[in-house]
């Protein structure tokens, strides 16, 4: 009886096949949501570890659904008077920063949208809303007197933060890059 032949394997096809093997198998394992979850935890521990933590200097206003409801009276949506009102009581506090959770895409008055212009282009801080879905903007008379723009409907991850952002064309405002 005669001894097996051995294999006569080539090191490179057995590489590039082990690595093409380990690259599925990740893939394959990335798309799990228990390792999504501990990638997020992995990630966000590895600013905390770096002494990267959100700023105490950020104050988030919220509307709740009470005065919500008092203030639109039957209105949708809310009027734009309540919105220069805010802005002008967060001026006057030294607001460094405003950014507005409304894209204001439709005219209301020429006097109220003038009055809310004037108001964003005094305070000189404001960021308005817009949509990448849709591409809705501010109307021109609002957004020529803000600072700037962000989005509001960036893909978040499953525990609702927004830990990435994907390629999106940037456009240039006056004052810097949107």
């Amino acid at each position: 009886m005669q001894a097996p032949k051995a294999l006569n394997l080539k090191p490179l096809p057995v590489i590039v096949v082990l690595a093409i093997g380990v690259f599925i198998v990740a893939w394959f394992l990335g798309q799990k949501p228990f390792l999504q979850t501990a990638n997020a935890f992995l990630y966000d521990l590895n600013f905390r570890l770096q002494g990267q933590t959100p700023s105490e200097q950020i104050t988030l206003i919220f509307l709740d659904d009470i005065s919500a409801k008092w203030l639109n009276k039957g209105r949708n949506p809310w009027h734009r008077n309540h919105f220069s009102t805010a802005l002008k009581k967060l001026c006057d506090l030294k607001a460094r920063v405003v950014g507005v959770d409304a894209v204001f895409s439709s005219d209301s008055t020429a006097a109220i949208d003038s009055e809310l212009a004037g108001v964003f282009s005094d305070c000189n801080n404001v960021v308005l809303a817009r949509t990448i879905v849709g591409d809705l903007q501010p109307i021109p008379v609002l957004y020529d007197a803000v600072l700037g723009d962000g989005f509001i409907d960036l893909p978040q991850d499953r525990d609702t933060v927004l830990r990435r952002l994907h390629h999106q064309a940037l456009q240039k405002h006056e004052e810097g890059v949107e």
